[in-house]
C-alpha cells in the first residue's frame, strides 16, 4: 500500500471489539465508531526491523492502518477516536471504493483530500524520527522552518490560522454593520490582527 517497500508489508487485522475493550468513552461514542467503521488492518510497519534506518528514542515504529469506512464521509470524531484508541505513531488510510484519504496526528489531526488509489507516500530520512517528520509534513501539507521543531511549527501555523479566522469573522461582521462607529472599531481590530499576522509570518 502507498508504494511502500515490500519489507514493510504486514497483514494484521485489528478487531473493533479489542480496540474498544478498554475505551472509557460513552456508549454513544462506541456506537459512532461501530456505525462509521467497517474494518481496520495494519498493512505496513516502518521501523528498524523493516528499513535500514537509525532508531528513535521516542518512536518504536510507524504503522500504516487501512481503515474501511461504511460511508465515504464519516464523522471526524470517529477518525479522532482511532488516534486515541491506538496509542502509537500511526498513519490512517481511509479506503473507500477506489479512493483513499490519509490522516495523521501530531499535536492536531491532519487529513488529506480524497485521492485515487495509487498514491505513493515517499519515505525520506535516515532515521525513524526523520521519516515521521517528513510524513507529517507531507500529509499536513506544510514544511518545518529551520530552527523549529515539528511541534513548534504546528503551533506557529495554528496561531496563523486562528488569526486568519478571526479576521474573516470580523470582516463579515463589518460588512453587515451599518453603524459608522462600529465599522471603524471593527476596522481597528482587523488592522491590529493583520499586524500581528504579519509579525508571525516574519518569524
Amino acid at each position: 500500500m502507498l508504494g511502500l517497500p515490500k519489507s514493510t508489508e504486514v497483514s494484521l487485522p485489528l478487531y473493533k471489539k479489542d480496540i474498544l475493550a478498554n475505551f472509557e468513552g460513552t456508549s454513544k461514542q462506541k456506537e459512532l465508531f461501530n456505525d462509521d467503521i467497517a474494518s481496520l488492518k495494519i498493512t505496513n510497519e516502518l521501523s528498524t526491523r523493516s528499513l535500514p534506518v537509525e532508531p528513535s528514542k521516542t518512536i518504536n515504529g510507524i504503522f500504516i492502518i487501512e481503515v474501511v469506512p461504511k460511508y465515504q464521509e464519516i464523522h471526524q470524531e470517529a477518525i479522532e477516536m482511532i488516534f486515541r484508541l491506538i496509542p502509537q505513531h500511526i498513519v490512517v488510510v481511509l479506503h473507500y471504493n477506489d479512493l483513499i484519504r490519509l490522516g495523521i496526528h501530531q499535536s492536531k489531526t491532519f487529513m488529506t483530500e480524497w485521492m485515487q488509489i495509487g498514491y505513493t507516500l515517499n519515505i525520506e530520512g535516515l532515521s525513524i524520527d526523520d521519516i515521521w517528520k517528513h510524513i507529517v509534513e507531507s500529509i499536513g501539507n506544510f514544511q518545518v522552518s529551520d530552527g523549529r521543531t515539528l511541534e513548534k511549527q504546528i503551533e506557529h501555523d495554528s496561531e496563523i490560522q486562528a488569526i486568519l479566522l478571526k479576521i474573516e469573522k470580523l470582516e463579515a461582521k463589518k460588512r453587515n454593520t451599518k453603524t459608522p462607529r462600529m465599522k471603524y472599531e471593527l476596522h481597528q481590530q482587523i488592522q491590529a490582527l493583520t499586524s500581528q499576522l504579519e509579525e508571525l509570518k516574519r518569524n
